[in-house]
Protein backbone atom coordinates (compact mmCIF):
# COMPACT_ATOMS: atom_id res chain seq x y z
CA UNK A 1 0.00 0.00 0.00
CA UNK A 2 1.26 3.70 -1.05
CA UNK A 3 2.54 5.76 1.48
CA UNK A 4 1.70 9.34 0.85
CA UNK A 5 3.91 11.66 2.24
CA UNK A 6 3.41 15.87 1.73
CA UNK A 7 6.23 18.09 3.32
CA UNK A 8 7.21 21.39 4.18
CA UNK A 9 10.86 22.39 3.32
CA UNK A 10 12.43 25.35 6.15
CA UNK A 11 12.38 23.72 9.36
CA UNK A 12 11.60 19.98 7.89
CA UNK A 13 14.34 19.08 5.43
CA UNK A 14 16.19 21.88 5.68
CA UNK A 15 18.04 23.30 8.48
CA UNK A 16 17.51 27.14 7.07
CA UNK A 17 16.37 28.28 10.90
CA UNK A 18 19.48 30.82 11.10
CA UNK A 19 19.74 32.09 7.53
CA UNK A 20 16.47 33.14 7.98
CA UNK A 21 17.27 35.21 10.95
CA UNK A 22 20.58 36.79 9.62
CA UNK A 23 18.45 37.45 6.27
CA UNK A 24 15.81 39.57 8.34
CA UNK A 25 18.10 41.45 10.16
CA UNK A 26 19.67 42.62 7.04
CA UNK A 27 16.71 42.81 4.91
CA UNK A 28 14.95 46.40 4.75
CA UNK A 29 11.72 45.44 4.25
CA UNK A 30 11.24 44.25 8.42
CA UNK A 31 12.43 46.23 11.52
CA UNK A 32 13.88 43.84 13.40
CA UNK A 33 17.37 45.11 14.13
CA UNK A 34 18.90 41.80 15.79
CA UNK A 35 18.31 38.05 16.00
CA UNK A 36 15.78 37.65 19.44
CA UNK A 37 13.87 40.52 17.53
CA UNK A 38 13.76 38.77 14.23
CA UNK A 39 12.92 35.40 16.09
CA UNK A 40 10.17 37.02 17.88
CA UNK A 41 8.33 38.97 14.63
CA UNK A 42 8.82 34.78 12.88
CA UNK A 43 7.19 33.18 16.07
CA UNK A 44 3.95 35.50 15.47
CA UNK A 45 4.26 35.32 11.20
CA UNK A 46 4.14 31.74 11.71
CA UNK A 47 1.61 31.28 14.39
CA UNK A 48 -1.73 32.13 11.87
CA UNK A 49 -1.46 31.77 7.87
CA UNK A 50 -0.96 34.66 6.06
CA UNK A 51 -2.73 37.07 5.29
CA UNK A 52 -2.94 37.09 1.11
CA UNK A 53 -3.26 32.76 1.27
CA UNK A 54 -6.57 33.20 -0.74
CA UNK A 55 -4.92 34.77 -3.69
CA UNK A 56 -3.84 32.51 -6.64
CA UNK A 57 -0.64 34.21 -7.48
CA UNK A 58 1.83 35.81 -4.65
CA UNK A 59 2.04 39.96 -6.11
CA UNK A 60 5.41 40.94 -7.38
CA UNK A 61 7.06 42.71 -4.91
CA UNK A 62 6.22 39.73 -1.74
CA UNK A 63 7.94 37.53 -4.64
CA UNK A 64 10.39 39.77 -4.23
CA UNK A 65 10.94 39.20 -0.76
CA UNK A 66 11.00 35.84 -0.54
CA UNK A 67 13.16 35.07 -3.96
CA UNK A 68 16.03 37.40 -1.48
CA UNK A 69 15.41 35.22 0.81
CA UNK A 70 16.20 32.24 -1.17
CA UNK A 71 19.13 33.76 -2.70
CA UNK A 72 20.60 34.73 0.60
CA UNK A 73 19.95 30.79 1.88
CA UNK A 74 21.67 29.35 -1.63
CA UNK A 75 24.83 31.52 -0.33
CA UNK A 76 24.73 30.70 3.10
CA UNK A 77 24.73 26.76 1.90
CA UNK A 78 21.93 25.77 3.77
CA UNK A 79 21.92 22.48 4.76
CA UNK A 80 19.75 19.50 4.44
CA UNK A 81 18.68 17.06 8.37
CA UNK A 82 20.53 14.35 6.11
CA UNK A 83 19.65 11.86 9.67
CA UNK A 84 15.97 12.61 8.94
CA UNK A 85 16.69 12.30 4.72
CA UNK A 86 17.97 8.97 5.36
CA UNK A 87 15.25 7.54 7.93
CA UNK A 88 12.61 9.20 4.61
CA UNK A 89 15.13 6.68 2.36
CA UNK A 90 13.89 3.74 4.56
CA UNK A 91 10.21 4.17 3.60
CA UNK A 92 9.41 1.79 0.51
CA UNK A 93 6.24 2.67 -1.55
CA UNK A 94 5.92 5.91 -0.81
CA UNK A 95 5.38 8.81 -2.58
CA UNK A 96 6.71 12.14 -1.36
CA UNK A 97 6.09 16.14 -2.64
CA UNK A 98 7.31 19.28 -1.00
CA UNK A 99 4.98 22.04 -0.55
CA UNK A 100 6.56 25.01 1.02
CA UNK A 101 6.29 29.14 1.10
CA UNK A 102 9.86 29.32 -0.10
CA UNK A 103 11.37 29.93 -3.29
CA UNK A 104 11.09 26.81 -5.87
CA UNK A 105 14.91 27.59 -7.12
CA UNK A 106 16.51 27.92 -3.76
CA UNK A 107 14.32 24.54 -2.58
CA UNK A 108 15.40 22.70 -6.30
CA UNK A 109 19.19 23.78 -5.43
CA UNK A 110 19.60 22.41 -2.30
CA UNK A 111 17.69 18.90 -2.50
CA UNK A 112 20.86 18.50 -4.61
CA UNK A 113 22.29 17.56 -1.62
CA UNK A 114 20.68 14.22 -1.76
CA UNK A 115 19.71 11.71 -4.11
CA UNK A 116 16.18 11.71 -2.40
CA UNK A 117 13.74 11.50 -5.27
CA UNK A 118 10.52 13.82 -4.74
CA UNK A 119 7.52 13.60 -7.23
CA UNK A 120 6.30 16.96 -7.23
CA UNK A 121 7.91 20.90 -5.76
CA UNK A 122 5.60 24.10 -5.04
CA UNK A 123 7.38 26.95 -4.10
CA UNK A 124 5.63 30.68 -3.45
CA UNK A 125 5.74 31.05 -7.11
CA UNK A 126 3.05 28.17 -7.49
CA UNK A 127 0.45 29.90 -5.11
CA UNK A 128 1.27 31.42 -1.26
CA UNK A 129 -1.85 29.12 -0.11
CA UNK A 130 -0.66 25.59 1.61
CA UNK A 131 -3.71 24.79 0.89
CA UNK A 132 -3.93 24.88 -3.01
CA UNK A 133 -0.95 23.42 -3.16
CA UNK A 134 -1.94 20.45 -1.40
CA UNK A 135 -5.15 20.02 -3.43
CA UNK A 136 -3.40 20.13 -6.55
CA UNK A 137 -0.45 17.68 -4.96
CA UNK A 138 -3.12 14.89 -4.06
CA UNK A 139 -5.09 15.77 -7.66
CA UNK A 140 -1.84 14.54 -8.84
CA UNK A 141 -1.09 11.50 -6.93
CA UNK A 142 -5.12 10.91 -7.88
CA UNK A 143 -5.92 10.32 -4.12
CA UNK A 144 -7.87 12.67 -1.36
CA UNK A 145 -6.11 15.39 0.90
CA UNK A 146 -7.43 12.78 4.07
CA UNK A 147 -5.10 10.03 2.28
CA UNK A 148 -1.79 11.72 2.73
CA UNK A 149 0.25 12.52 5.43
CA UNK A 150 1.83 16.34 6.04
CA UNK A 151 4.76 17.21 8.01
CA UNK A 152 5.43 20.80 9.49
CA UNK A 153 6.99 22.55 11.76
CA UNK A 154 5.10 25.78 12.34
CA UNK A 155 2.02 26.09 13.71
CA UNK A 156 0.46 28.13 10.44
CA UNK A 157 0.51 25.11 8.62
CA UNK A 158 -1.36 23.30 10.93
CA UNK A 159 -4.30 26.13 11.46
CA UNK A 160 -4.55 26.24 7.64
CA UNK A 161 -4.49 22.82 6.12
CA UNK A 162 -7.13 21.22 9.32
CA UNK A 163 -10.13 22.12 7.67
CA UNK A 164 -8.62 20.14 4.66
CA UNK A 165 -6.47 17.09 5.81
CA UNK A 166 -7.66 14.46 8.83
CA UNK A 167 -5.40 16.74 11.61
CA UNK A 168 -4.35 13.13 13.11
CA UNK A 169 -2.49 12.86 9.45
CA UNK A 170 -0.79 16.28 10.38
CA UNK A 171 2.89 16.10 12.06
CA UNK A 172 4.90 18.27 13.56
CA UNK A 173 8.72 18.29 13.83
CA UNK A 174 10.36 19.77 16.89
CA UNK A 175 13.41 20.66 15.38
CA UNK A 176 11.76 23.37 13.06
CA UNK A 177 11.11 27.24 13.38
CA UNK A 178 8.11 26.50 15.81
CA UNK A 179 9.70 23.64 18.10
CA UNK A 180 7.42 21.69 20.49
CA UNK A 181 5.78 23.93 23.18
CA UNK A 182 4.44 26.09 20.04
CA UNK A 183 3.26 22.94 17.69
CA UNK A 184 1.82 21.47 21.48
CA UNK A 185 -0.77 24.13 20.99
CA UNK A 186 -2.30 22.68 18.04
CA UNK A 187 -1.12 19.28 17.95
CA UNK A 188 -1.07 16.34 20.53
CA UNK A 189 2.32 15.21 21.70
CA UNK A 190 2.41 11.65 19.92
CA UNK A 191 1.79 13.71 16.68
CA UNK A 192 5.55 16.06 17.15
CA UNK A 193 8.70 14.15 16.17
CA UNK A 194 11.39 14.63 19.09
CA UNK A 195 13.59 11.92 17.13
CA UNK A 196 14.12 11.69 12.99
CA UNK A 197 13.37 7.91 13.57
CA UNK A 198 9.94 8.48 14.66
CA UNK A 199 8.68 9.08 11.17
CA UNK A 200 8.14 5.56 11.16
CA UNK A 201 5.97 5.45 13.99
CA UNK A 202 3.97 8.35 13.11
CA UNK A 203 3.26 6.86 9.52
CA UNK A 204 2.78 3.35 10.33
CA UNK A 205 5.62 2.12 8.87
CA UNK A 206 5.28 -1.53 9.92
CA UNK A 207 8.81 -2.16 9.19
CA UNK A 208 10.42 -0.27 12.04
CA UNK A 209 7.75 -0.45 14.78
CA UNK A 210 9.30 -3.43 16.62
CA UNK A 211 12.60 -1.42 17.13
CA UNK A 212 14.14 -1.02 20.97
CA UNK A 213 14.53 2.64 20.50
CA UNK A 214 10.71 3.55 20.34
CA UNK A 215 9.82 2.03 23.68
CA UNK A 216 13.00 3.92 25.17
CA UNK A 217 11.19 6.85 23.03
CA UNK A 218 8.13 6.84 24.16
CA UNK A 219 9.14 7.13 27.95
CA UNK A 220 10.75 10.04 27.06
CA UNK A 221 7.69 11.68 25.57
CA UNK A 222 5.74 10.52 28.31
CA UNK A 223 7.77 12.31 30.46
CA UNK A 224 7.59 15.87 28.31
CA UNK A 225 4.21 16.10 28.19
CA UNK A 226 3.72 15.42 32.00
CA UNK A 227 6.59 18.45 31.89
CA UNK A 228 4.56 20.41 29.71
CA UNK A 229 1.46 20.09 31.80
CA UNK A 230 2.66 21.04 34.92
CA UNK A 231 4.58 24.15 33.13
CA UNK A 232 0.50 24.97 31.95
CA UNK A 233 -0.82 24.91 35.33
CA UNK A 234 2.28 26.90 36.81
CA UNK A 235 1.22 29.35 34.40
CA UNK A 236 -2.09 29.30 35.06
CA UNK A 237 -1.67 29.68 38.46
CA UNK A 238 0.28 32.74 37.93
CA UNK A 239 -1.60 34.75 35.38
CA UNK A 240 -4.61 34.15 38.24
CA UNK A 241 -2.40 35.33 41.05
CA UNK A 242 -1.73 38.49 38.59
CA UNK A 243 -5.20 38.96 38.22
CA UNK A 244 -6.29 38.98 41.67
CA UNK A 245 -3.45 41.31 42.51
CA UNK A 246 -5.31 43.78 39.72
CA UNK A 247 -8.33 43.32 40.85
CA UNK A 248 -7.43 44.26 44.33
CA UNK A 249 -5.92 47.03 43.57
CA UNK A 250 -8.93 48.38 41.42
CA UNK A 251 -10.58 48.42 44.29
CA UNK A 252 -8.98 49.71 46.69
CA UNK A 253 -8.27 52.73 44.87
CA UNK A 254 -11.52 52.69 42.92
CA UNK A 255 -13.78 50.95 44.84
CA UNK A 256 -16.89 48.80 44.08
CA UNK A 257 -20.35 49.87 42.71
CA UNK A 258 -23.47 47.68 43.97
CA UNK A 259 -24.94 47.08 41.08
CA UNK A 260 -27.75 45.10 43.00
CA UNK A 261 -30.35 48.26 42.59
CA UNK A 262 -29.71 48.67 39.26
CA UNK A 263 -30.45 44.88 37.74
CA UNK A 264 -33.94 43.49 38.27
CA UNK A 265 -35.05 39.95 36.61
CA UNK A 266 -35.57 41.06 32.88
CA UNK A 267 -32.46 43.41 33.01
CA UNK A 268 -28.71 42.71 31.46
CA UNK A 269 -25.63 44.22 31.14
CA UNK A 270 -24.11 45.31 27.52
CA UNK A 271 -20.65 45.21 27.41
CA UNK A 272 -18.35 46.13 24.02
CA UNK A 273 -14.91 47.25 23.18
CA UNK A 274 -14.93 50.42 21.66
CA UNK A 275 -16.05 53.46 23.95
CA UNK A 276 -15.57 56.20 21.24
CA UNK A 277 -17.86 54.09 18.67
CA UNK A 278 -20.69 53.52 21.51
CA UNK A 279 -20.53 56.95 22.24
CA UNK A 280 -21.44 58.30 18.97
CA UNK A 281 -24.35 55.88 18.87
CA UNK A 282 -25.44 57.36 22.16
CA UNK A 283 -24.56 61.12 21.88
CA UNK A 284 -26.69 61.51 18.73
CA UNK A 285 -29.59 60.79 20.78
CA UNK A 286 -32.11 63.71 21.84
CA UNK A 287 -33.52 64.54 24.73
CA UNK A 288 -37.05 64.30 23.99
CA UNK A 289 -36.21 60.52 23.50
CA UNK A 290 -38.33 59.79 26.51
CA UNK A 291 -41.37 60.13 24.63
CA UNK A 292 -40.62 56.61 22.72
CA UNK A 293 -39.43 55.15 26.13
CA UNK A 294 -36.23 56.20 26.44
CA UNK A 295 -34.60 57.52 29.36
CA UNK A 296 -31.80 60.23 28.84
CA UNK A 297 -28.67 59.31 27.63
CA UNK A 298 -27.04 62.43 27.99
CA UNK A 299 -27.40 63.13 32.00
CA UNK A 300 -24.61 63.36 34.07
CA UNK A 301 -22.53 60.22 35.53
CA UNK A 302 -20.48 59.30 38.33
CA UNK A 303 -16.60 59.17 37.81
CA UNK A 304 -16.54 60.42 34.50
CA UNK A 305 -13.02 60.56 33.66
CA UNK A 306 -12.52 58.47 30.72
CA UNK A 307 -11.45 55.39 32.37
CA UNK A 308 -14.42 54.73 34.38
CA UNK A 309 -17.09 52.02 33.28
CA UNK A 310 -20.73 53.98 32.99
CA UNK A 311 -23.73 52.39 34.11
CA UNK A 312 -26.72 53.55 31.98
CA UNK A 313 -30.29 51.95 32.60
CA UNK A 314 -32.32 52.43 29.20
CA UNK A 315 -36.61 51.40 29.57
CA UNK A 316 -37.94 50.06 27.02
CA UNK A 317 -40.60 47.27 26.78
CA UNK A 318 -38.15 46.27 29.71
CA UNK A 319 -34.79 47.49 31.45
CA UNK A 320 -31.57 47.37 29.99
CA UNK A 321 -28.65 48.15 31.92
CA UNK A 322 -25.80 49.50 29.41
CA UNK A 323 -22.59 49.54 30.47
CA UNK A 324 -20.12 51.74 28.23
CA UNK A 325 -16.10 50.36 28.55
CA UNK A 326 -12.94 52.25 27.94
CA UNK A 327 -11.20 51.44 24.68
CA UNK A 328 -8.92 48.69 24.65
CA UNK A 329 -5.84 49.72 23.09
CA UNK A 330 -2.52 47.41 21.79
CA UNK A 331 -0.04 46.98 25.20
CA UNK A 332 2.14 49.06 23.04
CA UNK A 333 0.45 51.88 22.93
CA UNK A 334 -1.24 51.88 26.48
CA UNK A 335 -0.01 54.01 29.03
CA UNK A 336 1.10 52.21 32.28
CA UNK A 337 -0.75 53.45 35.15
CA UNK A 338 -5.08 54.29 34.78
CA UNK A 339 -5.57 53.30 31.43
CA UNK A 340 -3.94 49.80 32.34
CA UNK A 341 -6.12 49.51 35.00
CA UNK A 342 -9.21 50.35 33.15
CA UNK A 343 -8.27 48.11 30.42
CA UNK A 344 -8.74 45.52 33.22
CA UNK A 345 -11.33 46.34 34.45
CA UNK A 346 -12.79 46.97 31.15
CA UNK A 347 -11.71 42.62 30.42
CA UNK A 348 -13.16 42.31 34.34
CA UNK A 349 -16.76 43.39 33.87
CA UNK A 350 -17.13 41.49 30.08
CA UNK A 351 -16.81 38.92 31.87
CA UNK A 352 -20.30 39.79 34.24
CA UNK A 353 -22.07 41.12 31.10
CA UNK A 354 -24.96 38.82 29.94
CA UNK A 355 -24.58 40.16 26.44
CA UNK A 356 -21.58 41.98 24.58
CA UNK A 357 -21.78 44.49 21.81
CA UNK A 358 -18.69 44.28 19.70
CA UNK A 359 -18.42 48.03 17.71
CA UNK A 360 -15.82 47.49 14.23
CA UNK A 361 -15.12 50.80 11.61
CA UNK A 362 -16.83 49.57 8.90
CA UNK A 363 -15.12 51.62 7.24
CA UNK A 364 -11.71 50.85 8.01
CA UNK A 365 -9.90 47.34 7.58
CA UNK A 366 -9.93 45.20 10.35
CA UNK A 367 -7.29 45.66 12.67
CA UNK A 368 -5.32 42.58 14.58
CA UNK A 369 -6.97 44.70 17.52
CA UNK A 370 -10.28 44.07 16.61
CA UNK A 371 -9.25 40.13 16.66
CA UNK A 372 -7.80 40.55 19.88
CA UNK A 373 -10.88 42.27 21.55
CA UNK A 374 -12.72 39.31 19.58
CA UNK A 375 -10.85 36.78 21.53
CA UNK A 376 -11.93 38.50 25.17
CA UNK A 377 -15.51 37.92 23.56
CA UNK A 378 -15.11 34.32 23.30
CA UNK A 379 -13.27 33.42 26.49
CA UNK A 380 -16.15 35.52 28.15
CA UNK A 381 -18.81 33.00 26.69
CA UNK A 382 -21.10 35.63 26.30
CA UNK A 383 -24.25 36.55 23.75
CA UNK A 384 -22.46 38.31 21.50
CA UNK A 385 -23.94 41.49 19.52
CA UNK A 386 -21.58 42.68 16.54
CA UNK A 387 -22.02 46.66 15.48
CA UNK A 388 -20.31 47.61 12.39
CA UNK A 389 -20.26 51.30 12.19
CA UNK A 390 -20.06 53.88 9.63
CA UNK A 391 -22.92 52.18 7.15
CA UNK A 392 -23.27 55.50 5.29
CA UNK A 393 -19.78 55.36 3.96
CA UNK A 394 -19.66 51.84 2.72
CA UNK A 395 -20.96 51.40 -0.45
CA UNK A 396 -23.06 48.06 -1.03
CA UNK A 397 -20.57 46.48 -2.97
CA UNK A 398 -18.06 46.87 -0.59
CA UNK A 399 -19.72 45.33 2.29
CA UNK A 400 -19.52 42.18 0.34
CA UNK A 401 -16.12 41.90 0.85
CA UNK A 402 -15.89 43.73 4.08
CA UNK A 403 -18.59 40.37 5.30
CA UNK A 404 -15.68 37.86 3.66
CA UNK A 405 -12.59 39.08 5.48
CA UNK A 406 -14.93 39.42 8.31
CA UNK A 407 -15.72 35.40 8.03
CA UNK A 408 -12.00 34.83 7.62
CA UNK A 409 -10.59 36.64 10.70
CA UNK A 410 -13.47 35.83 12.88
CA UNK A 411 -13.96 32.52 12.27
CA UNK A 412 -13.58 31.63 15.75
CA UNK A 413 -16.35 33.32 17.05
CA UNK A 414 -18.90 31.37 15.27
CA UNK A 415 -20.80 34.27 14.32
CA UNK A 416 -21.41 35.11 10.95
CA UNK A 417 -24.26 37.61 11.03
CA UNK A 418 -24.03 41.37 12.16
CA UNK A 419 -25.66 44.87 11.74
CA UNK A 420 -24.50 47.62 9.56
CA UNK A 421 -25.11 50.77 11.58
CA UNK A 422 -24.22 54.37 11.50
CA UNK A 423 -23.94 56.73 14.24
CA UNK A 424 -24.49 59.71 12.11
CA UNK A 425 -27.67 58.61 10.85
CA UNK A 426 -28.96 56.38 12.66
CA UNK A 427 -29.72 53.61 10.61
CA UNK A 428 -29.76 50.06 11.50
CA UNK A 429 -29.97 51.83 15.39
CA UNK A 430 -33.29 49.88 16.21
CA UNK A 431 -31.92 46.56 15.33
CA UNK A 432 -29.83 46.17 18.32
CA UNK A 433 -32.34 45.65 20.57
CA UNK A 434 -33.84 42.78 18.64
CA UNK A 435 -30.47 41.05 18.04
CA UNK A 436 -29.70 41.40 21.74
CA UNK A 437 -33.06 39.83 22.97
CA UNK A 438 -32.62 37.15 19.94
CA UNK A 439 -29.26 36.37 22.25
CA UNK A 440 -30.72 36.51 25.38
CA UNK A 441 -33.23 34.07 24.19
CA UNK A 442 -30.41 31.56 22.90
CA UNK A 443 -29.17 31.83 26.30
CA UNK A 444 -31.38 30.79 27.96
CA UNK A 445 -32.70 27.86 25.41
CA UNK A 446 -34.33 24.48 26.50
CA UNK A 447 -33.26 21.91 24.50
CA UNK A 448 -35.59 18.54 25.86
CA UNK A 449 -33.69 15.10 26.61
CA UNK A 450 -34.77 13.11 23.69
CA UNK A 451 -33.92 15.87 20.83
CA UNK A 452 -30.21 15.79 22.27
CA UNK A 453 -29.96 11.43 22.91
CA UNK A 454 -31.32 11.74 19.16
CA UNK A 455 -27.98 13.62 18.01
CA UNK A 456 -26.15 11.63 20.13
CA UNK A 457 -27.05 8.62 19.14
CA UNK A 458 -26.41 9.72 15.26
CA UNK A 459 -23.26 10.71 16.12
CA UNK A 460 -22.06 7.75 17.98
CA UNK A 461 -23.59 5.70 14.80
CA UNK A 462 -21.78 7.94 11.74
CA UNK A 463 -19.25 10.01 13.39
CA UNK A 464 -17.86 8.63 16.56
CA UNK A 465 -14.16 9.93 17.91
CA UNK A 466 -11.13 8.07 16.71
CA UNK A 467 -8.60 6.34 18.07
CA UNK A 468 -5.35 8.48 18.87
CA UNK A 469 -2.01 7.07 18.60
CA UNK A 470 -0.74 5.44 22.70
CA UNK A 471 -4.28 6.09 23.76
CA UNK A 472 -6.87 3.36 24.09
CA UNK A 473 -10.01 3.55 22.40
CA UNK A 474 -12.50 6.28 23.39
CA UNK A 475 -15.54 5.33 25.76
CA UNK A 476 -17.98 7.80 25.82
CA UNK A 477 -21.36 7.50 27.63
CA UNK A 478 -23.29 10.09 27.02
CA UNK A 479 -24.04 13.85 26.13
CA UNK A 480 -25.30 16.50 28.35
CA UNK A 481 -26.78 20.18 28.25
CA UNK A 482 -26.74 22.84 30.81
CA UNK A 483 -28.38 25.71 30.26
CA UNK A 484 -25.98 27.56 32.43
CA UNK A 485 -25.03 31.46 32.41
CA UNK A 486 -23.00 30.24 29.54
CA UNK A 487 -24.85 27.22 27.05
CA UNK A 488 -22.38 24.31 28.10
CA UNK A 489 -22.53 20.89 26.68
CA UNK A 490 -20.36 18.08 28.59
CA UNK A 491 -19.43 14.39 26.43
CA UNK A 492 -19.02 12.02 29.16
CA UNK A 493 -16.51 9.97 28.56
CA UNK A 494 -14.29 7.43 30.74
CA UNK A 495 -10.84 9.34 29.38
CA UNK A 496 -10.86 12.27 28.03
CA UNK A 497 -7.20 12.53 26.59
CA UNK A 498 -8.86 9.89 24.61
CA UNK A 499 -10.57 12.89 22.55
CA UNK A 500 -8.79 14.55 19.76
CA UNK A 501 -9.32 18.83 20.28
CA UNK A 502 -10.81 18.61 16.91
CA UNK A 503 -13.50 16.31 17.81
CA UNK A 504 -15.11 18.63 20.64
CA UNK A 505 -15.02 21.60 17.78
CA UNK A 506 -16.82 19.32 15.22
CA UNK A 507 -19.28 18.45 17.85
CA UNK A 508 -19.79 22.58 18.30
CA UNK A 509 -20.20 23.24 14.82
CA UNK A 510 -22.58 19.89 14.37
CA UNK A 511 -24.53 21.59 18.01
CA UNK A 512 -24.90 25.00 15.83
CA UNK A 513 -26.09 23.27 13.04
CA UNK A 514 -28.99 22.21 15.03
CA UNK A 515 -30.10 24.05 17.60
CA UNK A 516 -29.29 27.44 16.76
CA UNK A 517 -26.88 29.20 19.11
CA UNK A 518 -25.80 32.00 16.60
CA UNK A 519 -25.49 34.54 18.74
CA UNK A 520 -23.89 33.55 21.87
CA UNK A 521 -20.63 31.45 22.71
CA UNK A 522 -21.24 27.76 24.05
CA UNK A 523 -18.90 25.68 25.68
CA UNK A 524 -18.41 22.14 24.56
CA UNK A 525 -15.95 19.79 26.64
CA UNK A 526 -15.11 16.23 27.70
CA UNK A 527 -15.98 15.27 31.25
CA UNK A 528 -14.65 12.33 32.93
CA UNK A 529 -17.11 9.88 34.79
CA UNK A 530 -17.38 6.90 36.29
CA UNK A 531 -19.92 4.33 33.87
CA UNK A 532 -21.55 3.27 37.42
CA UNK A 533 -22.72 7.36 37.52
CA UNK A 534 -24.08 7.18 34.41
CA UNK A 535 -25.87 4.08 34.68
CA UNK A 536 -27.59 5.24 38.06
Amino acid sequence: MTTYLIFDFDGVLADSSLADLEHQVQHEHFESKTIEEAKAYRINAFTKPPVFHVEDKIPEDKYKIYKSFGDHYINSKVQLFHDFVEELKKIEDVKMAIVSSGAEHYIKETLKQTDLKFDLVYGIETSPSKQNKVRMVCKEWGIKPEQAFYITDTKADVVELQDLMTVERIIGCHWGWHGYEILREVLPSDQILEEYFEIHRAIGNDNFKAEARYDKNIEKKIKKQQEYEERVKRRAKEEATKEQMLKDFIETQQGQKDDSNILGTESFKVFEGDSRTLNDLTGNIKDDSQEEGFQDWTEELPYDNGYDIQFTDIIMDKEYTLLDSTGIRRPGQRTFGAESFATYRTIEEAYKADVICMVVDGSEPLAHQDQVVAGILKEAGKGVVVLVNKADLVPEEDRVNFQSNFEHKFAFLKIKKFIWVSAKTLQGINHIWDNIDLALEERSMDISREELRRLFNFLMKRKPPKKLRLEKRPVVYDLLYHNSSTPTFELLVKNKQTIHWSYLRFLENTVRANFGFKNTEIKVKAVNVARKLVVT
